[in-house]
């Protein structure tokens, strides 16, 4: 399986490890390589249910754990995301929340499905904190996007001093004539 996805046959590399996990029943051992590579297999082909089926697998046999598990949510909202999938990618970014902690790039996600959504309830928060955290990691002029996302939701919620103030944070982040 890993001959055949290392030559780009991700499809032979996914037959053959379903093959191969049939073969029940496996040792805590094989059964993580077996879906480790599985992870990958599927990864390359662009299978991202299988990533989300194979992540939940690993996930539910409670031997993942500490960074790794942060990896595997990582790995299960943004594939969600990249899915359309808001509502679990929103779901999972929440769980990874609560077993380590956001990136920048998490919180951002993390933001647009809440945005996507219209949680406007929960978003607005999500989005300072996506900001706050692309200025300490020196990425300020990500902020640009999420200060427009913020601007918006104020917009649809009727919230004209919000709104106000976020035209004033976006325009010296990111001034465009139309603003002016």
């Amino acid at each position: 399986a890993q001959a055949a996805g290392q030559k780009g046959n991700y499809s032979e590399a996914i037959r053959l490890l379903k093959e191969a996990k049939a073969k029940a029943p496996l040792s805590p051992q094989e059964e993580k390589g077996i879906n480790e590579l599985l992870l990958w297999a599927a990864s390359g082909a662009k299978d991202y249910k299988l990533v989300i089926a194979t992540v939940d697998e690993r996930i539910a046999t409670g031997r993942v754990t500490g960074a790794d598990l942060t990896r595997k949510l990582r790995l299960k909202a943004t594939t969600q995301y990249t899915l359309r999938d808001y509502k679990g990618a929103a779901a999972t970014f929440d769980k990874l929340a609560a077993s380590g902690g956001l990136t920048a790039d998490d919180l951002t996600l993390l933001a647009t499905s809440q945005n996507q959504l219209k949680d406007y309830a929960h978003a607005p928060a999500t989005i300072e904190k996506a900001i706050a955290a692309n200025s300490k990691a020196g990425r300020g002029s990500k902020n640009g996007a999420l200060l427009e996302m913020l601007n918006a939701i104020y917009f649809d919620t009727g919230n004209g001093a919000k709104r106000k103030e976020t035209l004033v944070r976006l325009i010296a982040v990111s001034p465009k004539a139309s603003w002016l």
